[in-house]
């Protein structure tokens, strides 16, 4: 069949990026105050407030201003930040005590009691997709004393420590009455996004730069940090996370020293980023998936047979090197979880990186298929997602579909793919979580909608499971139901890339990369 090469794809290469090419105007920040890291990303984010809007850029800002009540350390097992020790289990379960840490300041100067985290649940579990999860067994938050809170639940859930400790659709500790104020819908002021975390909120210009100043109030965990877990101490006086939508612009603003961090770069680029002695190549594991999403509500792909005759049409292994070049990069299998974890599973495989365009074709004709457009939505802005969108348009056509790759900012995709009427799949990445109860596409509310009756059925059962071994097993099978129902598409596994002048420190190779211990000399 026609393929799209390395060559062809390679619009945004390293050997580009070193060109001498003025950088906008638009994207400087203000005047460098000493003390402040430049840090370039990939686009402006649609807003501030993680727990309503999960999209991983949001994350990597905001979790250097709120902390959470427990975060994962370095072994990705939940510890507690916020919390004073672990979740305190009674009745089979049903009863979940977490104690508070205390001396724990906002931003505003007030002290963190049991009443703010009370009220901070409670809109996490209205509206965070992954709060939404535990809302329905949920039946009580208490507050019996000022550095304890109790959930009263009506059936075991072991997921709620992994869904607390989780940075994106994050449960966010605020004030009570900030928290109370923005029951309905996400904080959009920034004097209002008031957490406890080692920065503030002090500025946002639209488009230009988003500053967090050290926080005056922090009160550090007593905990060792680990991973994002422990003592958040803050090395630098400023983050400013300055929006570069292009993916050459950032890393040549970053060669010539007017960024300090650039982030979302090419994997094209490694190669040559390794050959200037400046900067240091810094590659986040795990990384996460890349998934083509399809529209479960409206339309052409409420079919399954259609769903399947893409996953039948799909070469994986063409996808994954277009969009991440070497093999260090990317990973393939249909497992969505490593060895290491419980979680890996071999269930589902045969459906997995098929590249059968017969079978796709017999599947077209077996769902009366008759030449719809199939429009995905994608962004150049993520060079990867964009190139994995490429090959897949050309998979799909060579099946028979006919393809509408519709191009836009990424901005626009996570906006407009919450309209049913208007796409049928989308190109997108999913940060690693350690527990599958995270995942966001095993949400109804997550563009796609993924609700059927079996899946309903097993997440229930995954979700009342207080066995791991038992968890183990239901994981396995849906994992096998998502590969045949295929709402959802895992195209392979990926590793991210930034990097970092050499003078800066601090930086882990961690995805949804926290900035709070960066500093540079």
């Amino acid at each position: 069949m026609p393929m799209f090469t390395r060559r062809l794809l390679l619009a945004s290469t390293a050997v580009a990026a070193f060109a001498a090419v003025r950088l906008p105007r638009a994207t400087a920040a203000p005047a460098t105050a000493a003390g402040t890291l430049n840090i370039a990303c990939i686009f402006d984010p649609p807003g501030l407030d993680p727990t309503v809007n999960a999209v991983d850029l949001v994350s990597t800002i905001t979790e250097n201003v709120f902390d959470t009540l427990y975060a994962y350390d370095a072994k990705w097992q939940t510890a507690p930040l916020l919390a004073a020790g672990p979740a305190e289990l009674s009745d089979g379960g049903k009863t979940v005590a977490i104690p508070l840490r205390s001396g724990v300041t906002f931003h505003d100067g007030t002290s963190m009691t049991s009443e703010d985290v009370a009220a901070s649940l409670r809109r996490w579990m209205k509206l965070s997709s992954r709060g939404q999860l535990v809302a329905p067994v949920v039946t009580a938050i208490e507050t019996p004393a000022p550095d304890r809170v109790v959930l009263r639940l009506s059936t075991p859930y072991p997921a709620l420590l992994a869904l607390l400790a989780f940075n994106s659709g994050t449960a966010i500790i605020l004030p009570k009455a900030r928290a109370e104020a923005a029951m309905n819908g996400p904080i959009t002021r920034i004097e209002d996004l008031v957490g406890t975390g080692p920065f503030r909120v002090s500025e946002r210009r639209p488009d230009q730069y988003i500053l967090l100043d050290r926080s005056e109030h922090y009160t550090p965990s007593p905990q060792p940090a680990s991973g994002y877990a422990g003592a958040r101490t803050p090395a630098s006086e400023r983050l400013s996370f300055i929006p570069v939508p292009n993916v050459n612009t950032r890393l040549q603003g970053l060669v010539s020293g007017q960024y300090d961090v650039a982030d979302g770069l090419s994997t094209d680029s490694f190669a040559e980023i390794q050959k200037v002695p400046s900067i240091v190549p810094v590659i986040t594991k795990p990384g996460g998936w890349l998934f083509m999403v399809m529209n479960g509500k409206q339309g052409l792909t409420t079919n399954p047979l259609i769903r399947q005759a893409a996953q039948a049409a799909l070469d994986h292994d063409a996808i994954m090197t277009a969009a991440m070049g070497s093999p260090q990069f990317f990973e393939l299998g249909s497992s969505l979880y490593p060895n290491w974890s419980p979680y890996g599973s071999e269930a589902g495989a045969a459906l997995y990186n098929r590249k059968d365009t017969a079978a796709a074709k017999k599947l077209l004709a077996q769902a009366g298929y008759k030449g719809e457009p199939f429009r995905i939505l994608t962004s150049q802005q993520y060079d990867y997602i964009y190139k994995a969108a490429l090959v897949i348009m050309q998979n799909l056509q060579d099946a028979g579909f006919k393809v509408d790759l519709q191009l836009m900012d990424w901005a626009s995709v996570m906006s407009r793919r919450f309209d049913p009427a208007i796409w049928e799949g989308f190109v997108t990445f999913h940060a690693f979580v350690p527990d599958p109860a995270l995942i966001t596409i095993l949400s109804p509310a997550y563009p796609g909608w993924w609700d059927t009756t079996d899946k309903r059925q097993l997440l229930q059962e995954f979700s009342s499971a207080t066995d791991q071994a038992a968890r183990a097993r239901v994981w396995g099978k849906l994992q096998d139901l998502l590969m045949h129902e295929a709402p959802t598409i895992q195209l392979g596994k990926y590793y991210g890339l930034l990097a970092r002048q050499k003078s800066v420190t601090g930086v882990p190779d961690l995805p949804l990369t926290p900035f709070w211990a960066a500093r540079k000399a």
